[in-house]
């Protein structure tokens, strides 16, 4: 049999099997739709926070004005007794609270340090940090007009308190992100994660499906067999890589800054190591739904030990070595750093030459499994096909 005729035999198989088109089309489809929802407003601002003002007074109504500046927040209501504004807190109606003590203005002119109550849901962890950022910020600031204007008037200058108010100036510049958002540095990388758990699936479905069916793939060469499949792999997944960086991420307004050759110069060492990874693991398994759910348990670690959403320095070395074994980690960081970071297929060295060593050494492993599987069920054909004189 020709190489062409087992390669249309292979999208033959792949066609009539249900559930791996389901994985492959239907799953695509569903995270490109919904993963990035979360992320469409970028960043966690205008947080609604509500005012609880017990000292009506002129600088507190300047400092709830300094809140309100804050893109970080957002005053949507003014309380006057707390209760009422810890059960708004509680029902989920607004992010946070804060309260203004009474005499606060009193206590201030006399010199007296005043605190400030801020409360809210510390579930949403980045949510409830925005609140109290804005305000330490304002309050800062509140803090700073206070201390000048007690400085002028006992006979400093302007220039020199200011300067004793903020003796290092700092300007904070954003590269590679330069709108903090998340979908700029989470979904990238997951969208890699993706295609690489998915196709993982899929080629071990078709894989496990093939040992103890009636077909005659236990006669095919070795080789051809492999590449076929691999082959037939890697074209499957070509139009969803297409799709999730030429559509997907351009249409969030990510920045792709790679060249499209640069792209397939990655993509191709990471879409043949998937595929053969798929082909060797599905060796392993005589059900196809034991590879699927074990493959669906390992996503998690996978995306927390590749070192973009949580620093790898903190993570347990062993638990990031048994998952350095997969192409999904070399293929997240090269995706961010060649897009997001814009460093060239040439600063890709460690990135590329891992995934190569990983084509080769899941190609040794694939070939390997499907040697066991072609010689074990050519014996078992042998067995059944021999009559029995007991």
């Amino acid at each position: 049999m020709s190489w062409w005729t087992l390669f249309r035999r292979e999208w033959l198989g792949l066609l009539t099997d249900k559930a791996a088109m389901l994985t492959a089309i239907g799953g695509i489809l569903f995270y490109a739709v919904i993963y990035p929802l979360p992320y469409d407003h970028q960043v966690a601002g205008a947080q609604p926070v509500a005012v609880v003002d017990l000292d009506q007074s002129a600088t507190s109504r300047k400092l709830i004005r300094m809140w309100s500046a804050s893109p970080k927040t957002h005053i949507s209501d003014n309380y006057p007794k707390v209760d009422r504004a810890e059960q708004a807190l509680h029902d989920g109606d607004i992010a946070a609270l804060v309260v203004i003590p009474a005499q606060f203005e009193r206590n201030l002119v006399r010199g007296q340090q005043q605190t400030l109550a801020v409360a809210g849901d510390g579930s949403f962890f980045l949510a409830y940090g925005n609140v109290a950022t804005a305000m330490l910020q304002s309050s800062g600031y509140l803090n700073a007009e206070i201390r000048l204007a007690r400085s002028v008037a006992n006979g400093g200058r302007v220039e020199e308190v200011m300067r004793q108010l903020q003796p290092v100036s700092t300007r904070v510049q954003p590269v590679f992100n330069p709108n903090g958002s998340y979908i700029s540095y989470v979904v990238p990388g997951a969208l890699v994660l993706i295609l690489h758990q998915t196709l993982l699936m899929v080629a071990s479905m078709l894989g496990a499906n093939n040992w103890h069916c009636r077909g005659d793939w236990h006669r095919y060469p070795l080789m051809t067999w492999v590449s076929a499949r691999t082959t037939m792999l890697v074209c499957l997944y070509l139009p969803s890589c297409i799709l999730y960086f030429d559509l997907v991420l351009p249409g969030h307004d990510v920045a792709m800054l790679a060249s499209c050759w640069a792209m397939v110069q990655l993509l191709v060492p990471f879409l043949l190591s998937t595929a053969l990874a798929g082909i060797a693991i599905s060796t392993l398994f005589n059900r196809r739904a034991v590879p699927v759910q074990l493959l669906v348990l390992t996503g998690m670690p996978i995306l927390f030990t590749c070192g973009f959403v949580w620093p790898g320095i903190s993570m347990s070395p062993l638990l990031s070595g048994v998952f350095a074994w997969l192409p999904a980690q070399p293929a997240m960081m090269g995706m961010i750093k060649l897009n997001q970071m814009n460093l060239g297929i040439v600063n890709l060295y460690y990135e590329l030459s891992t995934l190569w060593i990983q084509v080769i050494a899941w190609g040794i492993l694939a070939l390997l499994g499907t040697h066991w599987r072609q010689t074990h069920r050519a014996s078992v054909l042998i067995d059944r096909a021999e009559p029995s004189f007991d």
